[in-house]
């Protein structure tokens, strides 16, 4: 997409708007009527989506032009009928290219378990997901099936098969989706998102029964990934939902993407809190003492985990990223600036 941007925002009666490395920038663009708007939009709406848009108010599906891939969110707001372009990369993203640490590669070699990687909208998950997916399609022979809403990156089958279904396209929805797959002989599961409880139910039972699970969550770091699993469930499912995440839940990917200073042209790095179970996580997590988490983190580095923290005092130490950047996505600020003090920098911002 033209001026490397990864999102275009298109509003009723107002100018086109690109996001470029996290700035929202306006186009030199007419601006867009409420009538072209709305025409132009239904015409490359798939009619499914429109029906679900007219319904609902909101919709998302996948668009392709013969160079490009969007993922679009269709909404309506106080001026009329809106929607967000995501593009979608046509290169498969390599651990190269996302800055992969061992950990990762190290949870692409597990052969069972539930892995969540998390974030906030727009922080590249999607992005490391497709990353890992792409290393196990070319190194391992497995049978990979993703679930998505909509499919973002594309596969080929290489050393793995692999099997792309999407939402309302190819199956109702993740709850038919996973029990169905489940009769499937995968060894790798993607489930786009868990939204409910029956999703993350199913997921974390997937696992349980020897298959590799993938799937996201917006949260910011490995406490707020557990804590968020269990609570969405009643109190009386708690205790065994603890269990079943002890036994099953094998690694959590917590990622901020921030803007590099290192380089001239505006690009963006990930920066990850990385938390792999462990005996002594699992019985945090068993003991509803997940709150402690944070001091395994901190203390296991050797068995390459970390927390948000240490990842961003890592870039600013390396000059990645600028101290007042790695400060505003310090999920502790207080210990952020210890650590920076320790470090003999100081923030200019501050």
């Amino acid at each position: 997409m033209a001026r490397n941007a990864s999102d275009l925002h298109l509003r009723s009666n107002k100018p086109p708007m690109v996001r470029i490395q996290g700035a929202i920038t306006p186009l030199n663009e007419k601006i867009l009527s409420k009538e072209d708007l709305f025409s132009n939009l239904k015409n490359i709406t798939p009619l499914y989506y429109w029906n679900e848009f007219e319904n609902k108010n909101d919709t998302d599906f996948a668009f392709s032009t013969t160079t490009n891939r969007f993922r679009v969110n269709l909404f309506k707001d106080v001026n009329g009928i809106g929607a967000v372009f995501r593009h979608i990369s046509n290169n498969l993203p390599t651990f190269e290219s996302i800055n992969a640490e061992n950990s990762i590669l190290k949870i692409c070699e597990m052969k069972t378990g539930l892995v969540i990687v998390s974030g906030p909208t727009g922080c590249g998950k999607s992005t490391t997901l497709a990353a890992m997916i792409n290393y196990i399609n070319k190194t391992k022979p497995y049978h990979i099936i993703t679930i998505e809403d909509p499919i973002e990156f594309r596969y080929n089958s290489e050393k793995s098969l692999i099997h792309q279904r999407e939402l309302n396209i190819h199956t109702n929805d993740y709850h038919t989706a996973i029990r169905n797959v489940l009769r499937e002989d995968p060894d790798v599961i993607l489930i786009g998102e868990m939204r409910d409880p029956a999703t993350i139910r199913l997921a974390i039972e997937a696992a349980e029964t020897g298959h590799l699970v993938f799937s996201t969550l917006h949260t910011n770091s490995a406490f707020s990934t557990i804590s968020r699993i269990i609570n969405v469930f009643r109190e009386g499912e708690q205790e065994l939902i603890k269990v079943m995440l002890a036994e099953n839940l094998k690694g959590v990917i917590c990622q901020s993407l921030i803007l590099r200073e290192d380089t001239a042209q505006k690009q963006r790095i990930a920066a990850r809190e990385i938390w792999l179970n462990t005996s002594a996580g699992a019985n945090l997590i068993r003991e509803n003492k997940i709150h402690q988490i944070q001091s395994i983190l901190e203390s296991s580095q050797d068995q390459g985990m970390f927390s948000m923290n240490a990842s961003l005092i890592n870039l600013v130490t390396e000059k990645i990223i600028s101290p007042d950047s790695g400060w505003s996505y310090a999920l502790d600020k207080k210990d952020f600036e210890n650590r920076l003090q320790n470090q003999g920098i100081i923030l200019k911002g501050l």
